[in-house]
């Protein structure tokens, strides 16, 4: 599985990491971390049920190796654009892996 895994990761990322912080917490830079390995494969938009707006940003599905430590609210950089991970999704059945969402920052 692990050897299936190295085959699929073709892609470069850059992990983002929160920098300096305003008064209330929330980060006001991002600084480079370590460049990461990952399979990206587009997320299908779904249609937008009652209140949600039908036009998306765009949305692409991130593979990582377990233990990158990427969390909801990193950001990525992948092929000149900034993404934000907005969600993050470790399954107990695949270890060796790590799935999460990211989307464009406008």
């Amino acid at each position: 599985m692990s050897d299936e895994l190295a085959g699929a990761m073709r892609e470069r990322v850059t992990h983002l990491l929160p920098g300096d912080r305003d008064a209330a917490g929330a980060p006001t830079a991002f600084v480079e971390g370590e460049e990461l390995w990952a399979a990206i494969v587009p997320e299908r938009p779904r249609i937008g049920v009652r209140g949600e707006r039908r036009a998306q940003a765009e949305r692409w599905k991130v593979t990582l190796r377990a233990g990158a430590g990427v969390h909801v609210g990193d950001r990525l950089h992948w092929r000149d654009a900034a993404y934000d991970v907005v969600s993050v999704i470790a399954d107990p059945r695949l270890m060796e892996r790590q799935d999460l969402l990211m989307e464009r920052l406008s």
